[in-house]
């Protein structure tokens, strides 16, 4: 039976350890090829970069497969300053394609789909392996798990993307390709910046403080994302702690921060993060984007009454769609362009009393008059630019004081007792790059005004947690600081005076 999905093969990821199933393997295809000279060192690179990859899968997915590129150009670029797909300097196109060859040929691995690529359409897809019985019965020999897996240290961590390709019946979503680009000092220090930040992400316990029920119901809602949008994250990807700054076209567009588990899952299970087995909570910049346009016109963002306005509140049936529709409206080239994308997003809202997008764009825009020339021009990945400023801000000055923060995007998840800390980081960061502090407010489930916390006595016996922390101190050789199967709690402290 066809694969029902797959992933791509990440070039970065490795085993933390060297382990006897690599070893064993590279013997095997070295056998296969049969050659006089070959680089030893290099197949096994490239033998341990194709099992994590398969281990990963599998141990996600029984059925999941992985798609591994046999185009020499992803591999190979005319211009060095180009970067490929796959521009890992351990890896050739070669190694990868013979190796992949013999695993199948000696029935390690299994071929289901060969890769095409449509040149009219702009369009393809890599060919598709998966680990083969005899193989995932190794994994589970070897006592493989996935705390072992990390990415590498050289991993490219700023990272510029070509202007997406026009949307085509057969390429509804469209993305950029990674492109080359010219180094300069700022952008050394962004992968100076972000080498630091991924360290220490990598060095801590980061994990979702969940019944296996809750998992499965997250995985879920995660296959039918990625169904919807063409995406590959099906389920928690435990082991993705390290971040990426992504630009589109140009430095001046873009450069949020990607790649961590926590920018996944759904929002409100955000309050089950844990780092080092305690409970976190998150400070979100409110209203960023209306906020930043309304004060570069020099107009207060208020009703003719002078009361402050919600940049959102143009109809009140569905203010988390309004806010998804308002961001459109200025991502979007155009009119047009914005019309589509939110009559073919299944999480945007049309509200009843309109009878089209079209008129309800037309009423925001009436609704923002001040600001509608930002709409429909791009200028909203110029906002994006500037919001991921201010988080590399916030994430350096609380990596200095040795503080951990999971962004996302305009909003930050830190353990309780950092609360405080993170707070007036946060305003510091907004008045250093925007001459004014922004409106940041605790997001805090509360019950009759009174914070509510998990309960962690209503999920020790039914969670794959503690598990999950075992493994990991057993990956990194650090015996288990806690030793129990308890999770650590910190006081909300005084959450009104965070500012």
């Amino acid at each position: 039976m066809e694969p029902e999905y797959s992933i791509q093969f990440d070039q970065h990821l490795e085993f933390r350890k060297d382990n006897a199933l690599i070893n064993d393997l590279t013997l095997v295809v070295l056998d296969g090829l049969a050659m006089d000279r070959v680089n030893r060192n290099a197949y096994k690179v490239t033998i341990g970069k194709i099992l994590v990859n398969l281990f990963v899968a599998w141990k996600n997915d029984k059925d999941k497969v992985v798609g591994f590129s046999r185009g020499k150009t992803f591999w190979y670029a005319k211009n060095p300053m180009d970067n490929r797909f796959y521009n890992n300097p351990s890896l050739g196109f070669a190694t990868v394609t013979k190796s992949l060859d013999v695993l199948v040929a000696k029935k390690w691995l299994i071929k289901t789909k060969e890769g095409f690529y449509d040149k009219e359409e702009k369009h393809g897809r890599t060919t598709r392996y998966k680990a083969s019985k005899k193989l995932c019965d190794a994994f589970v020999e070897h006592g493989l798990t996935l705390s072992m897996v990390r990415r590498e240290d050289s991993k490219k961590s700023v990272i510029l993307r070509s202007k997406k390709p026009k949307k085509t019946p057969k390429n509804l979503r469209p993305r950029g390709k990674n492109i080359g680009y010219k180094s300069n000092k700022k952008i050394i220090q962004m992968e100076k910046n972000l080498e630091r930040i991924n360290w220490a992400s990598e060095k801590a316990h980061i994990d979702l403080f969940i019944t296996r029920d809750e998992e499965k119901q997250i995985n879920r809602r995660l296959t039918k994302k990625a169904q919807r949008e063409e995406g590959n994250i099906r389920e928690i990807q435990y082991q993705d702690k390290s971040l990426q700054r992504i630009f589109n076209v140009d430095f001046e567009h873009g450069g949020r921060f990607y790649g961590g588990f926590w920018q996944q899952i759904p929002s409100e299970y955000r309050d089950r993060l844990t780092i080092h087995n305690h409970l976190t909570g998150e400070i979100d910049y409110s209203q960023i984007h209306p906020t930043i346009l309304y004060d570069k016109i020099g107009q207060p963002m208020v009703d003719e009454l002078h009361r402050p306005i919600d940049p959102y509140s143009f109809d009140d049936e569905n203010r988390k769609s309004n806010k998804k529709v308002f961001n459109t409206m200025l991502n979007s080239k155009n009119f047009k362009e914005c019309e589509w994308a939110c009559s073919h997003n299944d999480g945007f809202v049309l509200p009843k009393k309109f009878e089209t997008w079209k008129d309800f764009l037309n009423h925001i825009q009436t609704f923002h008059q001040p600001i509608s020339d930002y709409f429909f021009t791009g200028y909203g990945l110029k906002l994006q630019r500037l919001d991921s400023d201010i988080c590399e801000t916030v994430l350096m000055e609380m990596f200095s004081i040795g503080k951990i923060v999971l962004p996302v995007h305009d909003s930050f998840v830190t353990t309780w007792d950092n609360y405080l800390a993170l707070g007036q980081c946060m305003n510091q960061a907004s008045l250093k790059h925007l001459g004014f502090h922004l409106w940041s407010k605790p997001e805090v489930k509360m019950f009759d005004g009174v914070p509510v916390k998990v309960d962690p006595t209503t999920i020790t016996t039914n969670t794959d947690y503690f598990k999950r922390r075992e493994e990991f101190y057993r990956a990194i050789d650090i015996e288990d600081p806690h030793g129990d199967t308890e999770i650590d709690e910190y006081g909300f402290g005084d959450l009104d005076g965070y500012h």
